[in-house]
């Protein structure tokens, strides 16, 4: 009897001693795996004009002060837009976009931005939402504007990087968009529109970017265009990877 209670003893201390490293486990927080850091960045871009839809809004050169903030696909961003010709802030930008990936270079974009302007004088309420199918360097939005502006645009675009260096990227994009009577008269296509980027990575938060935007008028109510874009982006928070 008592070899009997001796060994029910020490087969309950050896089940309790194996149970330990299950307790230790559930009293032990758990980490999510795929926790993704919020990215936040500032950046201070300065144009010779203002481009939107292949059209200038501008007198002449503008200021455009930006607050990017992102975590995992979505990302939003702030901006202002000061018009240094007349010295005034004319418009104010509020851009929300989810990226949603459907295969591994395929992924559908959905997005909205809030921009009330100043349009002859007064303030008016104008925004715009859209989606986007992107399979590796092409990308084809399909935009509606709402609010004082209505209207629906279509856009083609191809874009790609040429890495020169760890710390310099030149890049090209090139695009072609029609709209069905946006701030004009006719319906049909707009404008063929190339863009040439190079970009300096400074720092591991501090990147340089310099840009030429060429508009080329494929409707005759539209006019050709050029522009020259310079950038100054500083990350607040650690520049997140890239997940392979």
């Amino acid at each position: 009897m008592k070899r009997t209670l001796r060994n029910l003893v020490l087969a309950g201390t050896i089940a309790l001693s194996s149970l330990s490293p299950v307790k230790k486990a559930l009293a032990e927080p758990v980490e999510p795996k795929d926790k993704k850091p919020i990215s936040v960045s500032i950046d201070n871009n300065y144009a010779s004009k203002y481009l939107f839809l292949g059209l200038s809004f501008s007198e002449g050169p503008v200021w455009q002060p930006t607050l990017n903030v992102s975590r995992g696909n979505l990302s939003s961003f702030l901006m202002a837009n000061k018009d240094l010709t007349t010295k005034e802030f004319n418009e104010f930008d509020l851009g929300l976009n989810w990226n949603i990936p459907i295969l591994r270079d395929t992924s559908l974009s959905l997005g909205t931005i809030y921009f009330p302007a100043k349009v002859e004088g007064e303030w008016k309420s104008i925004g715009t939402s859209y989606a986007a199918l992107n399979s590796g360097p092409l990308s084809v939005k399909l935009g509606k504007l709402w609010g004082a502006v209505g209207g629906t645009y279509v856009g083609i675009n191809y874009s790609k990087d040429y890495p020169v260096s760890k710390k310099i990227t030149v890049s090209n994009s090139t695009s072609i968009v029609s709209n069905d009577g946006i701030f004009r008269d006719k319906k049909g296509l707009t404008h063929f529109e190339t863009t040439l980027t190079g970009s300096l990575a400074l720092t591991d938060k501090l990147d340089v970017n310099a840009q030429v935007v060429w508009i080329n008028p494929l409707s005759d109510d539209m006019d050709g265009q050029l522009c020259f874009r310079t950038n100054v982006s500083y990350r607040l928070t650690k520049k997140p990877e890239v997940q392979k």
